[in-house]
């Protein structure tokens, strides 16, 4: 009889067993795949890890529950007299009335002109609110981790909103309109509620399409001729999409400033802008905005496009137009966008401005980027750039780049904005398990988490005014981009979502490019920084914590020129600049060559 040696016999076990823990693994991530498809994409770990904190919490804490339960029933008391009070016509105050702003008011146009709601409207309200009040003070609970107490009091604002007088028939709003057209809204909310039914189903959405802004989805195009059809390289859609309607059309009516398509690689297309003045700044503005979105969102309809407004000033502008991902690109990461978006963009630019510096411009998370391709090319030593295209000549140095401009653009992710409250390692880990199983993150899903954040504005409110009021919202360029949907690779949105928003490697110079940390206290340039207040998902103060040194910081609103609007401006000097080896591709010419244009344009 043949027996193993025992030292042998342990190896084929643990090696077996390893064998079935990765298939039990495969489908765990298969199965919780599965389940985010009807979860919303919403990670049951992570709200329970939070529920479960909050109550633990809120259990050794008797003497705040008993507040609790002590201002609970003198609210339930108030609102019972206050509905006593106006069943027997005693209650004659305005008090019900909504005020702008309050939820009362989110679906009228003027807030103001309201009539003093009747009964039982405004006892509902009144309720409304205080519970409202009550519930964010009973997710106060002193103990709790601080992402777990946000999650929580979000998640209790979200019930608020959904339970909302405002949300029901009784709305005066509604009940006034349906006085007015004989009940002809109601009619008209239902035909819209079929409408996009219809239009989801056609799409081959399963579930409500939260991205759906605007009554125009249009197909992806770009609007250069010799651009190709999605959103840069050739990509599909899921589903087919409806017509679009007769304006808002990309091509047509948007993104019609003239251009072409000078240079593409297998994940971007670079377009050169027409100039159109007789000179033109000898420097190129380079332009990277964010795939997680359409590029025309800075050439939008011509009285409201950055692209226009800079070629009409004399500069010449080149923008990436980034491919719209799908399955098949599952495995490109960061590192891919770094060098075939950014880096092979640069080599581009060099080639057709030869001599000239760039004046780098990034917009949300391709400022993000151009930070990151900024601080790598300002590190000290060689950077070792490898040419994306096919067929590329031996590589150049790379253009220097003369300033930085960053729009909305985070790059340190302390406090990652609303949206962090729906990130954390659980999130992104239920997350990641979807997006391994379809490739990608598709757009629907972008846009209902960024939907989620402000539910009372984007869903309940737009649902009683489209369907309740039978009104439609009215198109806007803004609106039309908005529904022209990106994907992004699950390998590149889970780099993203783990080293930046959760480690923060980025701002703590943990970063690498080629092997290397990069820390943007390198960066000695020009630094324009546009922050609004209210990002969800980079207000102003994250953008740059504190701007690096030989930087500024500022804030401009679009169209300033606007009355409403408003803005704020920091500014610092410059230091002097800080010399460092020149980088250059690694096929690159030697080491001589091209050192005379770049010196002289220093």
């Amino acid at each position: 009889m043949t027996t193993m040696p025992p030292a042998t016999a342990g190896t084929a076990d643990d090696a077996a067993a390893a064998q079935a823990r990765e298939r039990a693994l495969r489908l765990d991530r298969t199965l919780r795949a599965e389940g985010a498809r009807w979860q919303g994409g919403l990670s049951p770990v992570a709200l329970g890890l939070a529920m479960t904190d909050w109550l633990l919490n809120l259990g050794t804490s008797p003497a705040l529950s008993c507040w609790l339960a002590t201002r609970a029933h003198d609210h339930g008391l108030r609102a019972w007299g206050r509905l006593v009070q106006e069943l027997t016509g005693r209650h004659t105050t305005a008090a019900g009335a909504a005020s702008p702003g309050s939820q009362a008011a989110q679906v009228t146009r003027d807030p103001a002109a309201w009539p003093v709601p009747t009964w039982p409207y405004a006892a509902w309200a009144h309720a409304h609110l205080a519970w409202a009040d009550w519930l964010r003070e009973a997710t106060e609970v002193p103990g709790m981790a601080p992402h777990h107490g946000r999650m929580v009091g979000f998640y209790g604002q979200q019930w608020a909103d959904m339970l909302a007088p405002a949300n029901s028939l009784l709305n005066p709003a509604v009940v006034q309109a349906c006085v007015d057209s004989r009940g002809d809204n109601l009619l008209r909310g239902w035909s819209h509620l079929l409408q996009d039914w219809r239009q989801r189903q056609a799409a081959g959405l399963s579930m409500p399409d939260s991205s759906r802004l605007a009554r125009t989805p249009t197909t992806a195009l770009t609007t250069v001729p010799a651009a190709r059809p999605g959103n840069g390289a050739a990509a599909g859609r899921q589903g087919p999409v409806p017509e679009p309607a007769a304006s808002h059309r990309p091509g047509v009516d948007l993104a019609i400033t003239p251009g072409s398509v000078v240079y593409r690689n297998a994940l971007i297309e670079l377009i050169q802008y027409a100039p159109m003045t007789a000179q033109v700044q000898a420097e190129p503005v380079f332009i990277v905005p964010s795939w997680i979105m359409k590029y025309y969102i800075l050439d939008l309809s011509p009285h409201n496009s950055l692209v226009r407004l800079l070629v009409s000033c004399g500069h010449t502008v080149f923008i990436v137009s980034w491919r719209n991902p799908d399955a098949a690109d599952a495995g490109l990461g960061m590192a891919d966008y770094l060098q075939l978006g950014l880096f092979d963009a640069l080599a581009a630019i060099g080639r057709l401005v030869p001599g000239q510096g760039v004046q780098a411009v990034g917009y949300c998370l391709g400022g993000t980027l151009m930070a990151i391709a900024a601080a790598a090319l300002a590190r000290p030593g060689v950077l070792d750039v490898a040419s994306g295209g096919a067929a590329e000549p031996a590589a150049a140095p790379l253009p220097p780049l003369r300033s930085l401009t960053l729009l909305a653009a985070q790059v340190d992710f302390t406090e990652p904005g609303e949206i962090g409250v729906l990130i954390d390692e659980a999130q992104v880990e239920w997350l990641q398990d979807q997006m391994d199983r379809q490739g990608y993150l598709s757009g629907r899903q972008m846009a209902g988490a960024f939907q989620f954040l402000h539910a009372r504005e984007l869903v309940w409110s737009r649902a009683a005014r489209e369907y309740l009021l039978g009104e439609r919202e009215h198109a806007s360029d803004l609106m039309a981009w908005n529904a022209d949907l990106t994907r992004m690779p699950a390998a590149m949105h889970g780099q993203y979502l783990r080293q930046l928003f959760l480690r923060n490697d980025l701002a703590e110079g943990r970063y690498c490019v080629d092997g290397r940390p990069v820390s943007l206290r390198d960066l000695r340039l020009p630094l324009f920084v546009v922050g609004t207040e209210r990002d969800h998902v980079c207000p102003l103060a994250l953008g740059l914590q504190d701007p690096p040194a030989g930087g500024g910081a500022g804030d401009l609103p679009a169209g300033q020129r606007r009355a409403q609007r408003r803005h704020r401006q920091r500014a610092r000097p410059s230091s002097p600049p800080v010399s460092g080896a020149h980088h250059r591709a690694r096929r690159g010419r030697p080491a001589g060559a091209g050192l005379g244009a770049r010196g002289a344009a220093a």
